[in-house]
């Protein structure tokens, strides 16, 4: 098992470097030991109190207790005034994150988040070591870096500052406990009823299919997740998943190298063996027969047909990158990760809206229309996909990832880690908001470019509006804009000054600080599935395209069948306006341009 990792975020870090720093004994590294074999039996934190049961060389294990300095009622109406004013701060903190400015902030107006000597500290333990700390109190300070990881509201609760309760005062109700987790309804009353296939029009659907306009984004959208998310611990979360989209795609491009797209082949494409059934932990079970044959698809049953499209759908979406993971929660209090269609991307959307309501009760009962083919999709994916992972001795929350097992908020390390696991999965999920943000670039003059934010409302026809109207028309989803808006900073950190500052309409950039936005920062918020408006032209002349041309092979010693990977084998080239260069030929001109 991968070592446990602790303080993996920058405040958890902070913690532990300030006590580490005044442990001149340098005690408390060896108490990592006792952290890393679970001696710390039980952890809570009562007021401004950490008390812990640890186990020791005696039978019954010592109670610990730590306390840090208190603020005082003036330096707690301090933090929350300053705090409360600066949108971006609020709503980083709300999605359990510490912006660093917090930190500078409140240093600034003298209050210290992180004790600086052992007098900001009181500590003590019932075993018979009587230097302090001991490595008793040292396993007690690296457990609660975990917890401060994943809640940084923690840090002030150690000085008997309860910050939710202060903003709650000041009309800001954060809301930070609610866990806000779509949820699959299975329900074993629902029959196996109505079968539609016979009004299927198998060739018409066939005719409306073409898997070879679904883009390819590889790992690019598992880029943009955060890294070393604090509710995993024995590694970084984010690697395991771009590792495992890299291995989706490579098992998926196998086996779609061995499917014959036109030949005389009498092998089944499907084999359904009467349907598929869901269990309350949304596990598809059935008979699976990989996909061999597209020539005689018409030809199926149409139910068969309809399974064998999905199944080549999904290995598509493998191959492309075009899966993300969903969180969702199952019956009782239980969560599963689903992989499912990346449908910001406007050819998977097309598909999924074709075949979705193809799937009828006789496939797949049990459960809602709306989630029968991510059901399908995420069954697929792991039917191929074959992990080593050692589940004896792997975290849940890997295996969640890898193997599709569900797991309960108890399963992570803290009991805020289910909802730090929800926000870092969101950003792939803009799409499902109500208020989603727009980011407007307008030209005011030749070298001149402003950035600005609107707001649509997603349950109606209505304009969007800017984001100061918004925030005017809609002060009770302002915290949850803002929320969505910190997700985003990362990749495009100027949003940060139009947060921070209500008065500012718009954002500046001269023509070579535009390159930057331009081809760097604004294609990812493309790929989160943001709305982006471009003056005119701008996208059509200025930016790249990738495009692609076929290359003719020989046809001598090729069977009268072309499978898939013979067909996709492209001569990327590169679009300007309507120039087309070669991607060799691109790089050299971006070495001799300068600006846009």
């Amino acid at each position: 098992m991968p070592r446990i990792q602790y303080g993996t975020t920058w405040w958890g870090s902070e913690w532990l470097k300030a006590l580490t720093m005044i442990d001149y004994a340098n005690r408390i590294p060896r108490g990592k030991s006792y952290a890393n074999k679970g001696a710390v039996k039980k952890l809570q934190v009562e007021n401004n109190i950490i008390k812990a049961r640890v186990q020791g060389t005696r039978p019954s294990p010592y109670r610990v207790e730590v306390q840090l300095k208190p603020f005082n009622s003036n330096k707690q109406q301090q933090i929350v005034t300053m705090l409360s004013q600066n949108d971006l701060i609020l709503a980083e903190l709300l999605n359990h994150q510490l912006p660093p400015e917090t930190n500078q902030i409140l240093t600034k107006a003298g209050i210290n988040l992180f004790p600086s000597s052992w007098a900001d500290v009181n500590g003590s333990c019932t075993c018979p070591d009587s230097a302090v700390p001991c490595k008793h109190i040292a396993a007690v300070i690296y457990l609660m870096a975990v917890e401060i990881d994943n809640d940084p509201f923690l840090i002030f609760d150690l000085h008997d500052c309860d910050l939710n309760q202060l903003l709650k005062n000041r009309g800001i109700e954060s809301k930070q406990n609610e866990i806000k987790v779509e949820k699959i309804i299975w329900d074993p009353k629902r029959d196996v009823g109505r079968d539609h296939s016979g009004a299927i029009d198998l060739e018409a659907i066939l005719n409306q299919i073409d898997f070879s306009l679904l883009p390819q984004i590889g790992t690019s959208l598992m880029a943009t997740l955060m890294a070393n998310p604090p509710c995993y611990q024995q590694g970084d979360l984010k690697v395991l998943v771009v590792n495992l989209v890299k291995e989706m795609a490579r098992i998926a491009n196998r086996e779609l190298s061995t499917i014959e797209l036109d030949n005389d082949s009498q092998t089944s494409l499907f084999n359904l063996k009467n349907h598929l059934a869901i269990n309350e932990e949304l596990n598809v079970s059935g008979h699976l027969d990989p996909p061999r044959s597209l020539s005689k698809l018409s030809y199926q049953g149409p139910n068969e047909a309809i399974v064998g499209l999905v199944h080549l759908f999904g290995l598509q979406l493998m191959a492309n990158g075009l899966l993300k993971p969903r969180l969702v929660a199952t019956t009782g209090d239980r969560y599963r990760i689903l992989w499912v269609p990346v449908t910001t991307q406007q050819e998977v959307t097309k598909l999924v809206e074709l075949l979705s309501p193809m799937i009828s009760d006789r496939i797949l009962a049990q459960i809602s229309p709306s989630e029968k083919l991510n059901l399908l999709i995420d069954w697929v994916v792991h039917q191929h996909l074959k992990t080593k992972t050692n589940k004896d001795r792997a975290p849940k929350l890997a295996l969640a990832v890898t193997e599709g097992v569900t797991f309960s908020a108890t399963d992570l390390p803290t009991i805020q880690s289910l909802p730090v696991l929800s926000i870092w999965l969101k950003k792939l999920n803009f799409a499902s908001n109500r208020f989603v943000p727009i980011l407007m670039v307008t030209n005011t003059k030749e070298d001149d470019y402003h950035l600005s934010i609107f707001v649509r409302d997603t349950t109606t026809n209505a304009p969007p509006v800017t984001l100061n109207e918004f925030k005017q028309e809609n002060p009770s989803e302002n915290l949850k804009l803002n929320q969505d808006l910190a997700i985003i900073k990362p990749h495009l950190p100027s949003i940060g000054e139009l947060m921070a500052d209500v008065e500012k309409e718009h954002v500046s950039f001269n023509a070579l600080e535009f390159v930057s936005v331009l081809f760097d920062m604004l294609p990812v918020i493309q790929l989160l599935g943001l709305t982006l408006i471009l003056p005119k032209g701008l996208d059509e002349v200025i930016r790249p395209k990738a495009t692609m041309k076929l290359k003719s092979k020989s046809n001598s010693g090729m069977s009268n069948g072309l499978n898939l990977a013979q067909m996709l084998e492209f001569d990327w080239q590169v679009a300007l306006g309507n120039t087309h260069i070669s991607i060799n030929e691109f790089k050299q001109l971006l070495k001799k341009t300068r600006g846009i």
